[in-house]
């Protein structure tokens, strides 16, 4: 947990899991969906217990995360960027996400892009979500992939809760202890208030396209090992079968949803997982690999691997 006064670090990375924007309390994964470094810019600030402010800027790359809210925490957050999906919806404005307890969340960003994130975990969370309110608000949460995070266009409770939480993030932090219950105070007010907005009001949600469950399908099929028994490498016409739909309509849901097509997801996918596979088995043959992740031909995977990584996958077994 960050301290009152954490400082601003500059970060410059080309790993995703370095650059994370969804805050603490969450099991995720994130990968890169295009070539590059990521410029990245973190801050944080602890109010109170269980009840803290993070602010991250990416600023470069294209960068997919997915993953749930652990149990028994909250969390609202702000996202802009050039180019940015959340929950499957395309944005190029402000908008803000709720996301509680168990919540699945997933985004495409094509940076540069920012988030602010208002947290309260396990010891905070009764304040804003009572337990009388727990159950509706998870019944309102629950949707066709399960438990998800809302989307929301940024209204009037949202942008009080933001401009605050923005100022404390930017102004000295309160020093005594009255000032920084008041601080807590105000934040669990506005939490409230917009927690109170997403119950009473659920038609401002704003919903998926159509083809969004399709391509998290897709992603996920992709996501299997390519080694593990009964479940060949996929290939468009397999996936096509498997989840009877036409080769098309699978090519519409991923330009939709991730900006690139199947062959380009494909290749994102099984280069991550070749790379962990490099670093998990640092002596064994880079070829093998290789092939053991549907690169056949050696120098199309060391040029793709340069190209999303930097360097030649023989640096990833480098060392004593």
């Amino acid at each position: 947990m960050a301290t009152l006064d954490s400082p601003s670090r500059e970060i410059f990375t080309t790993e995703p899991d370095e650059a994370v924007i969804a805050g603490p309390g969450w099991d995720i994964r994130a990968y890169r969906l295009r070539r590059g470094s990521f410029g990245f810019l973190r801050r944080a600030r602890q109010i109170a217990p269980g009840l803290s402010l993070e602010e991250s800027h990416l600023r470069s790359g294209g960068l997919r995360i997915e993953g749930a809210l652990r149990a028994r925490r909250l969390q609202i957050g702000f996202f802009e960027s050039e180019e940015f999906r959340l929950l499957g919806s395309p944005f190029y404005s402000g908008v803000m996400c709720v996301a509680y307890s168990g919540s699945f969340w997933e985004t495409v960003a094509n940076l540069p892009g920012s988030g602010l994130t208002v947290n309260f975990a396990e010891s905070m969370l009764e304040r804003v979500v009572p337990l009388r309110t727990a159950p509706l608000l998870l019944a309102r949460l629950n949707g066709p992939l399960g438990a998800s995070s809302a989307l929301l266009p940024l209204n009037a409770a949202g942008l009080a809760l933001e401009r605050k939480a923005r100022a404390l993030m930017n102004e000295e932090a309160p020093e005594g202890l009255e000032e920084r219950a008041a601080a807590a105070q105000e934040l669990i007010d506005l939490g409230v208030a917009l927690v109170d907005t997403l119950l009473c009001e659920p038609e401002s949600t704003i919903g998926p396209p159509a083809r969004h469950e399709l391509a998290v399908a897709v992603e996920r099929m992709l996501w299997k090992s390519p080694q593990a028994d009964g479940y060949p490498l996929t290939s468009l016409e397999d996936a096509a079968a498997r989840l009877g739909v036409s080769r098309r309509t699978i090519q519409l849901a991923l330009q939709e949803h991730f900006g690139i097509g199947f062959v380009a997801l494909k290749r994102a996918i099984r280069l991550q997982q070749a790379r962990a596979a490099l670093r998990s088995l640092p002596r064994k043959q880079v070829l093998d690999i290789a092939h053991a992740h549907g690169f056949h031909h050696f120098g199309r995977f060391a040029r793709y691997y340069r190209e999303m990584f930097g360097h030649l996958p023989s640096a990833e077994t480098a060392g004593p």
